[in-house]
């Protein structure tokens, strides 16, 4: 297959999940297929042929509401920028193209798409189709995608990708089902095909008699529950360590509390070797993400190696594989649930084994062959034409829930 990737940035330019993913997929598909990069990103800095493509300019966390809004309002659609991709997709004729995290290179992506006939196959990593801030999270309130802006982002972008889907692909449930609800894509379109993770450091977790270890990595934002993390260590009974792993906005207080609970441990953002070796070093993953979270990469990672997780109820995060699953936003419950696992370490023992029982349905290759799978029926002259029904159920949706 001739595959087009079609992402807003790649790891060289912004270290996130999405990131690295497309740039790892793109790699292990490219030995079996020809493969091309459409980015926001400089070219050649990944192995991959990449072609580079106008991106907004990254919005700073502290703008203004006002910055805010036009910096979204410019993503909506821009013909320079429609006519610019529609003369790559010209350029690289693919079988199918891919498209991944699209925010600032604006929905023309999908217009372009459309307009160019071409079967198209999308992973939603987050709500972006469905949501500007991508978690349905407005003032640290969840909106539940019924706010303007979420109406505005349905209305524009997600009518646009259901011009030409031809397959959905989602994490989650959860994530699978919403675009589904909102009219992007048919129920027969929409397919989940969960994370999947390199090997690493796989044996029984919670097998000696030290005090557990629980483990943190991600973003270290508001939106993550990293403040409610740090709350439950306060707040627990039991003498478990937490070790915290990653960068962000909130990376400050994390120093703040490592430095006066000698139980917290702050390891900044690690990478390759060093992040194997945190995995190695933990008993539990925690992730008790307060947005409607999809399903981060972070629990393939802890499930391929046998880490049972507590996770909250937020977005996809329930469908974890043997996860506890507590309240978001309840650094109570948080905590309880820790101790739990600290004091019945025989349970802790029991989930371990079972996850690694399964290991077979964490691993990347498993994901990759889904994946390539799905991409091959798109191209297929078989497939559905259904999308200006789509577009017109969407346009309906749209305007009955602004009455």
């Amino acid at each position: 297959m001739r595959i087009l990737f079609v992402t807003q940035t790649l790891p060289h330019d912004e270290a996130g999940g999405s990131q690295t993913y497309v740039a790892e997929l793109a790699t292990t598909l490219a030995a079996a297929h020809e493969i091309g990069v459409l980015s926001g990103s400089r070219a050649g800095a990944t192995g991959l042929p990449i072609r580079t493509v106008r991106r907004l300019a990254p919005l700073a966390a502290e703008a203004s509401t006002l910055d805010k809004m036009w910096w979204h309002a410019r993503d909506q659609w821009s013909l320079r920028q429609h006519q610019l991709i529609r003369g790559e997709l010209r350029r690289f004729a693919p079988d199918v193209v891919h498209t991944h995290q699209c925010q600032g290179l604006t929905s023309a992506v999908f217009s372009a798409i459309a307009a160019s006939g071409l079967p198209h196959v999308h992973t939603a990593h987050d709500l972006n189709v469905l949501c500007v801030n991508t978690r349905m999270i407005r003032h640290g309130t969840r909106c539940a995608g019924r706010c303007g802006p979420c109406l505005l982002q349905r209305g524009i972008r997600g009518s646009l990708v259901a011009q030409r889907l031809d397959f959905l692909i989602a994490p989650s449930d959860r994530v699978r089902r919403l675009h589904v609800s909102a009219g992007v894509v048919s129920e027969d379109r929409a397919v989940t095909i969960r994370q999947g993770a390199k090997p690493g450091a796989s044996y029984l977790r919670g097998s000696d008699d030290r005090p557990l270890r629980a483990g943190f990595i991600g973003a270290l934002a508001a939106h993550k529950g990293v403040r409610q993390l740090l709350a439950a260590v306060g707040s627990s009974r039991r003498s478990w360590t937490l070790d915290v792993v990653g960068s962000g906005p909130l990376a400050a207080d994390v120093a703040v509390a490592a430095r006066n609970n000698d139980r917290i441990t702050f390891h900044g953002a690690l990478f390759d070797a060093d992040k194997d070796s945190f995995y190695a070093g933990v008993d539990l993953l925690v992730v008790p993400s307060e947005g409607e979270e999809n399903a981060p990469l972070v629990v393939a990672e802890a499930s391929v190696r046998g880490i049972p997780t507590v996770v909250s109820d937020r977005g996809g995060l329930a469908e974890t594989a043997l996860a506890t699953v507590v309240r978001g936003g309840d650094p109570q419950a948080l905590a309880e649930a820790i101790d739990d696992l600290d004091r019945d370490r025989e349970r802790l023992r029991m989930l371990s084994g079972l996850l690694l029982e399964r290991v077979d349905e964490f691993t990347w290759r498993r994901h990759v062959d889904e994946v390539a799978s799905v991409l091959d029926r798109a191209r297929s002259p078989t497939r559905a034409a259904s999308q200006p029904l789509l577009a017109a159920r969407r346009a309906i949706q749209v305007l009955s829930r602004r009455r």
